[in-house]
Formats: C-alpha cells, structure tokens, sequence
C-alpha cells in the first residue's frame, strides 16, 4: 500500500491539531480528516475523532465545503 500523504495540518487547540490526509485501507483510497494528539514524547498520534471518505466521494465533499463557505458568509460568520 501507499504511504499516507499529509494534505494539510491545523492547530485545533494548545493539545490538538486536525490533519487533512491521503491514505490507503484495504487498497481503498481515502481522504483522511482527523484529530491528532501530542504523546508525552512530543510525538503526533491519531485520536478515533475523524471520518475517512472514499476518494471517489471527493466531488461532494468538495461541493460541501463550498457551500459551508456560502452559509458562513451569509451568515456574516467569514
């Protein structure tokens, strides 16, 4: 299988970040977005807080961040 590539990463709080993956489970491809946590060495571990979405799924996960976006200015809340 492939290596996961790390799309993007963004600080959710002082303890947590959200990464924004692609990965690979059972020769699927997935897009992975998920909350990850700091271990006591310093080390970013993930946390069972995400969903993973088929690639095939990324048209309408696109069109939903989009119209997020257009809520969010409506609601004068970007």
């Amino acid at each position: 299988g492939m290596d996961p590539i790390e799309i993007a990463n963004f600080q959710k709080n002082k303890t947590e970040d959200i990464k924004l993956s692609l990965t690979e489970y059972q020769g699927h491809k997935l897009i992975d977005f998920r909350v990850y946590y700091k271990d006591k060495e310093g080390e970013s571990k993930p946390t069972k807080k995400g969903i993973t979405v088929n690639v095939k799924f990324f048209p309408e996960l696109k069109q939903a961040i989009m119209d997020a976006e257009k809520i969010l200015k409506e609601q004068e809340l970007l």
